[in-house]
């Protein structure tokens, strides 16, 4: 036994090796696939490569994920009975228990980190934060002020909350928060974003973005853009106009930006990474080129250092999926979504429990994308 341990120690020395001889192994923060490392073990992260199509038909045209239960998401509808909710991660759909409000085609609902479920519409024409405690079973409204808050169509996800009890509700020309799990709210920053629908929006609690259509909402290129940092919000200087549609927007390796159509590019090439004025970042050349009557390009999400998935819907009404893992040199197609329909540029993503969610947009749709 003696001699077995010498020889262990002297081979322990003769690698040139310190520390305790059962020192832990320690393995950094791995990216890909489920078979290039365990997830079980610290620092396995698999990036998410399988898509599946969930829904196609109840789905909800934005949804969020709820905190406190991993199989349970948000959404909302065109029309009456806004709210839905799916219990079974996403598969199939249901009318919330009950509604905050009679009708409404631009209502925003979103889980908060306590359970509590957020309600944003503008009934009668008063922007109105409504509270469920109770998993939508019932309503109370919490905040109101004249106006409508929810004007701009059916335009992205538009309220985010974060596991601090923070959340945020993007309006156009006004911000509205809340501290607390949407128990109380206040109203932030005027004056900003005054063109049209608001498309979405990224925000990580420090950083963000959400550029708003050109004026008429006709497309053809964002006129503004707003940007937060340190959890405040501010108009931008005007876009040019000539980067095309503006549809998605990402936090890229911790800072906010704006995916964009190039409006004079060829298929294959046509995204921009912008930032909040505009300034062209990169040029994404994408492959797998599309027909030339690509519709808008959707939702983009960075859950990983230099790793980036960007959507587009085809004109044959399928939505494309594209991932870069080498800090944007190079995209490989994931494959494609079904559904099809009038446009991805309503839809939204979020990232929960290891897998990425999409909605369609105008169009119902709801797919994931996991390890």
């Amino acid at each position: 036994m003696k001699a077995c341990i010498t020889i262990l120690l002297s081979l322990w020395m003769l690698a040139g090796l310190s520390g305790p001889l059962l020192a832990a192994t320690s393995i950094g923060v791995i990216y890909g696939s489920q078979l290039a490392c365990n997830p079980a073990n610290p620092g396995c992260t698999p990036i998410p490569l399988t898509l599946t199509t969930l829904c196609t038909v109840t789905c909800p045209l934005r949804s969020s994920f709820s905190f406190t239960d991993s199989a349970r998401f948000w959404g909302s509808t065109a029309g009456v009975g806004a709210c839905r909710t799916s219990t079974d991660g996403g598969v199939t759909w249901a009318a919330c228990a009950s509604q905050p409000y009679a009708a409404g085609d631009t209502e925003h609902f979103a889980g908060a980190s306590n359970g509590n479920v957020i309600g944003v519409g503008s009934p009668a024409g008063v922007c109105t934060m409504s509270l469920s405690t109770n998993l939508g079973v019932s309503w109370a409204p919490v905040f109101t002020q004249a106006g409508s808050c929810t004007t701009g169509g059916l335009e992205g996800q538009r309220i985010y909350c974060l596991s601090d009890g923070r959340c945020e509700f993007i309006a156009v020309g006004q911000i509205f928060r809340t501290a607390n799990n949407g128990l109380t709210w206040t109203a932030g920053e005027t004056g900003i974003a005054p063109n049209c629908s608001i498309i979405g929006m990224a925000w990580d609690g420090t950083a963000g973005i959400a550029p708003s259509q050109n004026t008429g909402c006709g497309g053809g290129g964002v006129a503004r853009s707003f940007f937060s940092s340190a959890d405040a919000w501010a108009d931008s200087v005007t876009w040019n106009g000539t980067q095309g549609n503006c549809w998605g927007t990402v936090v890229y390796n911790g800072t906010a930006r704006a995916i964009c159509q190039s409006a004079s590019a060829t298929p294959d090439e046509r995204y921009t990474l912008r930032d909040s004025t505009g300034v062209n970042i990169a040029s994404l050349t994408l492959p797998g080129a599309e027909l030339a009557g690509t519709s808008a390009g959707g939702p983009a999400i960075s859950p990983f250092t230099s790793t980036l998935y960007i959507f587009a819907q085809s004109s044959s009404g399928f939505i494309t999926v594209w991932l870069s893992r080498d800090n944007l040199a190079s995209f490989t197609t994931l494959g494609t979504f079904g559904g099809g329909g009038a446009g991805i540029r309503g839809g939204n993503t979020f990232y929960s429990s290891g897998c990425i969610y999409l909605t369609g947009g105008l169009t119902p749709m709801f797919g994931k994308i996991c390890p």
